[in-house]
């Protein structure tokens, strides 16, 4: 329910058992953001408050969507 540049597109959700769910999301090529980090190893501030306000905006979208 949520078109957002910085929400990955959930396709299905399901709740397997009580401990377990599957979510089957969009694909997004590139490396994961904690090979990024391990690679780089310092990020400049200006770096990490464009991320965190990325993050931030796609979690605001969620919200609005009165998923979170």
């Amino acid at each position: 329910r949520v078109q957002h540049p910085h929400v990955v597109a959930v396709h299905h959700a399901e709740q397997l058992d009580a401990r377990r769910a599957l979510l089957v999301m969009e694909w997004i090529d590139g490396p994961p953001l904690r090979e990024h980090l391990k690679a780089c190893q310092t990020l400049e501030p200006r770096a990490a408050a464009e991320w965190i306000a990325q993050a931030a905006d796609g979690l605001a979208a969620a919200h609005a969507a009165q998923l979170v």
